[in-house]
């Protein structure tokens, strides 16, 4: 089937991937997704512990009609190069040219009596997953192209609503500014990096997708909360700004998060050498801290409620949480005993 191209059809997109990922990126992800779990549901396309969808750059095309089929062909080796999509050739006929795809997330265990010559029957009479582009149209009467149905791109699909992985979606007509951050379902670590750590950055911010993944895996390295951790590094680079660290000024923030600068033990030991702070300076710094601290175990808070209860990490997330809680309460508790002490009265 053609694709037809149908006036207010639009395309559907995980904006926490989108911000981390890019939009071209989001846009295939989810409409990869999409097709792994239907996939998943119907028993089909499982080999190799994975579940799969299967696609030829030309129908890609036909999907995204605003990519060429090089576009396409380049974004999906993209993908791959990020580890953020899986590639392989589970093809029987070694003339069908479809490459096949899934997620990370869509490993599952082997299952039992599968068949795998009726897998391949049924491989070797589909053209591919889909073959259809055409947005809101009914099920033709051909073999369809996975990921190329609109249903799997409306933002009000019931299937994308409950997808576990999906955050939140926006046409692409959205501005993504406008947008404004939900009490439920935004990653920890995306709402960290951009509210505390990329506002605290005065020099030139540039490589922001780039930024944001060395960010995540230094929280990952480092085993704390993101909150704690973008906390953590924009302090350090207020004190270096105020204190004009030399050069400091004209790195880039990937040159700062790939060298660990804020472990730079010879620009630490200056604060040792410079006079005792003031005492109005402390209460400030620590009124201040203490403001921080509230809204960081109200974020966590607040994320560790939006934990769905099918979700089957649930338990250890929310153990996860109580005990970064626990800490920030800690925290909290001695910075408003100190400045008691500084003040000389209840707070």
């Amino acid at each position: 089937m053609a694709f037809i191209a149908i006036a207010g059809e639009s395309h559907s997109f995980s904006v926490a991937e989108a911000i981390e990922h890019g939009v071209e990126a989001a846009i295939v992800l989810n409409a990869i997704r999409y097709w792994l779990r239907k996939n998943h549901s119907d028993g089909r396309n499982i080999k190799s512990g994975y579940v799969w969808t299967y696609n030829t750059a030309k129908k890609l095309h036909k999907m995204f009609p605003y990519w060429s089929e090089q576009k396409c062909q380049r974004l999906m080796k993209k993908l791959n190069d990020q580890k953020l999509v899986i590639v392989a050739n589970h093809n029987t006929n070694k003339w069908v040219q479809e490459r096949w795809y899934t997620l990370p997330e869509f490993k599952i265990e082997p299952v039992d009596n599968f068949d795998e010559e009726t897998d391949n029957i049924e491989q070797e009479n589909s053209l591919s997953d889909c073959n259809s582009a055409k947005i809101n149209i009914d099920e033709c009467n051909h073999q369809k192209s996975e990921f190329d149905s609109s249903r799997s791109m409306n933002v009000h699909s019931s299937n994308l609503m409950n997808d576990p992985y999906h955050v939140y979606t926006t046409d692409l007509t959205t501005d993504l500014r406008s947008i404004q951050p939900q009490a439920t379902g935004i990653d920890p670590v995306v709402e960290s990096f951009e509210n505390i750590f990329w506002p605290a950055w005065e020099g030139r911010k540039i490589a922001h997708g780039e930024c944001l993944s060395l960010f995540r895996k230094l929280v990952e390295q480092e085993g704390r909360s993101p909150y704690e951790f973008a906390t953590e590094l924009a302090g350090d680079i207020k004190r270096r700004l105020k204190a004009r660290a030399q050069g400091f000024d004209k790195i880039h923030p990937k040159t700062y998060l790939k060298g660990r600068r804020w472990e730079d033990q010879l620009f630490a030991a200056l604060p040792e050498q410079s006079n005792q702070p003031s005492k109005s300076s402390q209460i400030d710094r620590l009124k201040g801290r203490i403001n921080e601290l509230t809204g960081l175990i109200r974020s966590e808070e607040g994320y560790m409620a939006s934990i769905r209860d099918d979700n089957p990490l649930r338990i250890s997330i929310k153990q996860s949480c109580e005990r970064k809680l626990e800490k920030l309460e800690c925290e909290l508790k001695e910075s408003k005993a100190k400045l008691k002490m500084l003040l000389g009265e209840d707070i």
